[in-house]
């Protein structure tokens, strides 16, 4: 014969057992990171004086573009860096240059968290005030990010 025991279970002892289970699942671990990477994107408007095709972006770690210009802007992706500097070239149709600046993008992180990094994003002016249209060669290009760009001829 089986002989089955009622447990009787005190307010107290069944604390401590929700205690232990529960334990487990609240934080205080270390954070956990998803190995999944992102780009950062370096959208460039350009001056719509200038009959830009396309835009390139020089960095230390990065080297990107040519990237087509639609609409007046580029988005050039800089692989999970958000360096300091970044030197833009815009080109025409031919692949002269129209202008080079260096710029200090102003990056902003758009998504993932602050423990574990995410993409991040910046946008960066230039413009070639008083040029005539669709050519912009110099020590007037500005650019608009944080500190006026120089121009090819003031390196």
């Amino acid at each position: 014969m089986v002989e089955v025991r009622a447990v009787r279970l005190t307010g107290a002892t069944a604390l401590g057992a929700a205690a232990l289970v529960l334990g487990g699942c609240a934080g205080g671990g270390p954070t956990v990171c998803s190995t999944i990477g992102w780009s950062n994107g370096l959208r460039v408007e350009v001056d719509p004086g200038l009959a830009a095709a396309t835009v390139r972006a020089y960095c230390t770690g990065c080297d990107a573009g040519p990237v087509p210009v639609a609409d007046g802007a580029a988005v050039v992706h800089v692989g999970m860096s958000t360096p300091g500097s970044v030197e833009v070239t815009v080109l025409d149709a031919a692949g002269s240059v129209l202008l080079e600046t260096e710029t200090e993008p102003d990056w902003r992180r758009v998504g993932g968290s602050a423990e574990c990094g995410g993409p991040s994003e910046a946008t960066v002016v230039v413009s070639c005030p008083g040029a005539p249209p669709g050519r912009c060669r110099a020590p007037g290009c500005r650019s608009g990010g944080r500190r006026p760009g120089r121009g090819p001829a003031s390196r």
